[in-house]
């Protein structure tokens, strides 16, 4: 468990009896008629950055386990050929590294280089180990696998170290280049993603400091890196995920509601992004129906959250969510790991989508307890979170145009990080179109736990040409999950389409339609 975790969680137990004893969510209401999508082809609003498919990794533990093992010679290792595998297959866009509250303490120095001769970094109980997975074979699985790579920088290091490092990263004729070099990288690894320090408000973060400090460092860091590399993009910490809460400004916790306006006045002309962290819910305390009220809701809340945010930013600056999961007390931490787990991801990329966020890193990509998409340590167990992310992925076009639902609406009362947030829809759609205007892509997600819902999806300006292919993936339980066995896996099918394409949606579901289109009816 990173320390950015252990903070959210003091502040849990701080305040989940408090709130849970004296809220609860209401059910949905109840729909007059069947479910009806319009999508408008002509409609379209923006491009969809790619960069919202983006995940993380870290050093530790060899990576994650994505190190299969070190070699007898102590010098080369070989990777998980499965996990590889899988990796590629889920056509990550982003890759983000070295960890969250792991890269403020990460010496980069002594992550490259021969692995025997390398120096050793603190883990999260800040016993000392090898980085096995250092930079450059961090940039190497980024370029095999074609992700691009976000480096998280330590903010407890010195602005003249973090120079170095984009010169050993970027650079050609320069000391540092020919470090990279004789390490056997002769090309520049040219990392363009660059953040400053993890949750640097978190007190339990290292380096934790003031608002006002964290803005006089960073713009050292920013002048600093870009003299090693102009052409970097470089990102300062934003917070959002207890902005809404309603009882953060009378706790010790008030502060956090100051950091963001305080940072964004002093450096937003040296901020080429801002990097923000989302989880919920944030209370231990809920039954089945509540949780799915507010991991289903909270997607909104922190939409309404970056709103405020860009209020005080450039207009030019980009969001990224460098991290976003479901989170909870140890005691039930697997439910991460769940079909709710799973569905909150979805609903967030959805939201990316549609809100034009810059990039998006989920948390985490391997292992890490529960939240890796992937776990390895015994035998691969894909989790709900990797099919509903793949999913996506493979159903996301590069514009967005116009859909609308009548979909039933739920409320939800202030519980955990969440205010009171009322008709938001049962029911949700993203429509996206790929380049070339040719294949249409439809997402609909039921967030009912127990409700079907006959649905229908028209076109406008536009007809089908072929029979509609159809993936979803849907759960009987919010909380079934696939580690002692697998209950969740996507399901792939055809329906014929003539006017409408009808189906049904079924709870806990996504479901992703992909629409050759013909010229209009």
């Amino acid at each position: 468990m990173k320390l950015g975790h252990v903070f959210y969680l003091l502040v849990l137990v701080q305040f989940g009896f408090q709130l849970s004893g004296c809220t609860e969510c209401s059910g949905a209401t109840q729909p007059k008629t069947g479910i009806m999508i319009k999508v408008d082809a002509k409609s379209v609003s923006h491009t969809v950055s790619p960069m919202i498919f983006g995940t993380n990794l870290q050093w530790e533990k060899d990576g994650d386990g994505i190190i299969k093992k070190v070699h007898d010679d102590g010098n080369t290792v070989e990777y998980n050929s499965e996990v590889m595998e899988r990796m590629k297959d889920l056509r990550v866009a982003m890759l983000r590294f070295p960890g969250g509250s792991l890269a403020d303490k990460y010496v980069w120095e002594h992550g490259i280089g021969g692995l025997n001769k390398r120096g050793m970094n603190p883990g999260f109980d800040d016993k000392m180990m090898k980085s096995n997975l250092g930079l450059d074979e961090f940039v190497t699985i980024c370029r095999t696998m074609k992700y691009e790579p976000m480096y998280t920088v330590n903010f407890n290091t010195k602005p003249d170290n973090a120079r170095d490092l984009v010169e050993y990263c970027n650079s050609t004729n320069t000391k540092k280049a020919s470090l990279r070099k004789e390490n056997g990288y002769k090309k520049p690894h040219g990392i363009r993603y660059w953040e400053i320090g993890n949750e640097i408000y978190s007190t339990l973060e290292k380096g934790h400091t003031t608002p006002e400090e964290y803005s006089r460092k960073y713009i050292e860091f920013y002048k600093k890196m870009k003299q090693a590399d102009p052409k970097i993009l470089v990102g300062a910490i934003y917070e959002v995920t207890f902005q809404k809460a309603p009882w953060v400004k009378n706790s010790q916790y008030a502060y956090l509601l100051k950091w963001n306006e305080a940072v964004a006045s002093r450096i937003s002309k040296y901020t080429d992004f801002a990097s923000i962290h989302f989880y919920c819910p944030f209370d231990y305390k809920f039954s089945e129906s509540d949780l799915n009220d507010i991991i289903m809701a909270s997607p909104k809340m922190f939409i309404e959250a970056c709103v405020d945010l860009n209020r005080m930013l450039d207009k030019k600056t980009k969001l990224f969510v460098t991290e976003y999961n479901i989170f909870f007390t140890p005691s039930q931490f697997k439910k991460v790991s769940s079909a709710g787990g799973a569905m909150f991801i979805g609903s967030m990329l959805m939201e990316f989508a549609k809100n034009n966020i810059g990039g998006a890193c989920q948390w985490s990509l391997l292992n890490n307890t529960y939240f890796g998409m992937i776990r390895s340590d015994k035998s691969i167990i894909l989790r709900p979170s990797y099919h509903v992310f793949k999913m996506l992925r493979n159903h996301c076009g590069k514009y967005v145009v116009k859909s609308e639902s009548n979909s039933p609406t739920f409320n939800c009362k202030a519980f955990g990080n969440m205010p009171e947030k009322n008709n938001v829809p049962l029911v949700e759609t993203l429509a996206t179109m790929d380049e070339n205007k040719k294949i249409l892509y439809v997402v609909v997600q039921n967030k009912s736990l127990e409700r079907s819902f006959d649905a229908k999806i028209s076109i406008n300006n536009a007809g089908f040409k072929d029979d509609v292919n159809v993936a979803e993936v849907s759960s009987r339980e919010i909380f079934d999950d696939n580690e002692d066995g697998v209950k969740i896996t996507p399901r792939n099918f055809k329906i014929k389409a003539n006017k409408t394409i009808d189906f049904v949606s079924k709870p806990c579901s996504i479901t992703a339609f992909k629409i050759n289109l013909a010229s209009a009816r």
